[in-house]
């Protein structure tokens, strides 16, 4: 017994330590398990909010290129209609009775766009590109021509010719736009 007293006298603290530097091991393992958890959320949560962003984004560009497609095709049937009737030789020309005016270019929306610059990061770096050309190429305002009553009939027709074809142009390009964004992964989407 007299051995047993200067045993625990040693032993007691050291195992009392150990038993102490376990508890303290685990704690510390749970503590960095939740931590570790705690930032893989706010990782999952920060996708999810960027793909939400993403979505939001290309669904409004989309909107607004569709709306811009609109007008450009409503145009096209305005202005050749003028210019059927412009080569229809039965008839005087509107223009050469009162005068006219020739839009050179339909209004376009960039609303969505130039609100949404700063987020074209969210997009494939080739796609914003191929955004921000297109949208870069539309005439930022309306321009006109006047046509008055003195404009011979065949530069008339050369005028509307050429709005329609510099018009026509943009088609191609807004609908390779909304087919890449019509393209997008539904996981990028």
């Amino acid at each position: 017994m007299a051995l047993i007293l200067p045993l625990a006298l040693i032993f007691g603290p050291l195992i009392g330590l150990t038993i102490i530097a376990l508890i303290a091991r685990r704690g510390l393992r749970v503590l960095a398990e939740t931590q570790t958890k705690h930032i893989e959320e706010g990782y999952a949560k920060e996708n999810a909010m960027q793909t939400r962003e993403r979505q939001v984004l290309v669904t409004t560009l989309e909107g607004e290129l569709i709306e811009n497609k609109n007008k450009i095709e409503a145009f096209l049937v305005i202005y050749g209609d003028m210019l059927r009737s412009l080569q229809d030789t039965s008839d005087t020309p509107k223009y050469q009775q009162v005068g006219d005016i020739i839009q050179k270019h339909p209004n376009f929306s960039k609303a969505v766009f130039e609100a949404n610059v700063n987020k074209l990061s969210l997009l494939d770096i080739t796609l914003a590109g191929h955004i921000s050309k297109l949208y870069s190429a539309l005439p930022k305002e309306s321009e006109y021509i006047n046509l008055d009553q003195t404009v011979p009939l065949d530069t008339a027709v050369k005028l509307v010719e050429k709005v329609m074809r510099d018009t026509e142009a943009l088609l191609p390009q807004v609908n390779g736009l909304l087919i890449e964004l019509q393209s997008m992964p539904a996981a990028g989407r």
